[in-house]
């Protein structure tokens, strides 16, 4: 997304396995100017927990599917409600703890015609035996054995300058609708999630925290959004699940405290430390670039590891840093890239998990 008034293919995709960059995609319902500083955070659903693999979901369950994914069985169905385990796997959930989250059926022996269909959680009640009731009915209704996983949406939240909204792109390939909003594929809205607390300044950061488990008093959950708010040291959180449109809290308290800067860029690395570690680099002029780490789970903010970088002239604002897992024999290891803020030169932070 590049930055500046909004034109055609200032908004593309880029086809990683074809080398393809899209022509321009849809603006509509995207502000007039993009600020060049606005943060992306994508909710995928083949993002999982540090300790489950992509495909299995949020929850752990105990069934398996395809080449031994773990799943969630159901226990009965409704034209347009599932219900879960009566122990075990979502048996533990607390209410609505994933709304607007996505349910996924990956095995029906019974409805093979269910397969692959996707529906977005509307509301659910606690455990055990959750019912889930969902924003749209099935095309298939599945048995009341089929085996399912619940996973994140599918979709992209866009912050930029001077605003309060929650830009929200559907990149699937099907209408997500959570029982009272909905988004064509391909398609922007500014309504799907609630307007943020505060209009961000420049050097907002969103930090999703879908790589941990929750504790068992779910103080820490897969549906926490933090963002960062430029230029100052103040943290706010969109819970996804908080209502049907999310639930923001403003200016929430944390341990440790750093004014954001123009030029702080981050990223989320959820392979190793429980999932907990969102690295940032807060740019100050004339000094030695810094990291800091962010624990999703627990709320602390601490420096981390110092650079090679001095930091000099202006501030580049951007995203620059980026993740992987590095899998060594039997060590893994968190890799964070960060670009320098004046050149092409990348640095690596390697973290043993």
């Amino acid at each position: 997304l590049n930055g500046g008034t909004t034109a055609a293919n200032i908004w593309r995709s880029f086809e990683v396995a074809s080398n393809t960059l899209s022509t321009g995609l849809t603006t509509t319902n995207l502000p007039a100017t993009i600020g060049t500083d606005s943060d992306i955070m994508v909710l995928d659903e083949l993002y999982t927990p540090f300790d489950m693999k992509p495909g299995e979901g949020m929850v752990k369950g105990s069934f398996t599917y395809d080449t031994g994914l773990s799943s969630l069985t159901a226990t009965a169905a409704g034209a347009s409600t599932l219900t879960g385990q009566a122990s075990g796997g979502d048996a533990v959930v607390a209410a609505n703890e994933y709304r607007n989250f996505q349910i996924r059926i990956v095995q029906d022996t019974t409805t093979p015609g269910a397969v692959g269909q996707r529906r977005i959680i509307a509301s659910h009640t606690a455990g055990a035996s959750p019912v889930y009731t969902l924003g749209s009915a099935w095309t298939t209704q599945p048995s009341a054995s089929a085996k399912y996983v619940i996973e994140l949406p599918n979709l992209i939240l866009l912050r930029s300058t001077a605003t309060t909204t929650v830009y929200t792109y559907n990149y699937g390939d099907a209408t997500v609708n959570n029982g009272t909003n909905s988004i064509t594929a391909g398609a922007w809205s500014t309504t799907y999630f609630g307007a943020a607390p505060a209009a961000n300044a420049s050097g907002g950061v969103w930090m999703p925290s879908f790589g941990i488990q929750p504790d068992t008093a779910r103080n820490a959950r897969h549906s926490f959004c933090y963002f960062f708010r430029g230029g100052a040291a103040t943290l706010d959180v969109l819970d996804i699940a908080g209502s049907i449109t999310g639930t923001w809290t403003g200016a929430i308290t944390y341990d440790g405290s750093t004014t954001l800067t123009v030029g702080t860029t981050g990223h989320y690395s959820p392979f190793g430390n429980e999932g907990r570690m969102f690295y940032m680099n807060i740019y100050t002029a004339s000094a030695v670039s810094q990291i800091f780490r962010f624990d999703v789970q627990n709320r602390v903010l601490s420096p981390y590891a110092p650079t090679d970088f001095l930091q000099s002239g202006g501030a580049t604002i951007g995203k620059r840093m980026a993740s992987y897992a590095a899998i060594d024999g039997t060590d893994t290891y968190g890799v964070v890239l960060m670009q320098s803020h004046l050149s092409t030169v990348a640095q690596e932070l390697v973290v043993l998990v």
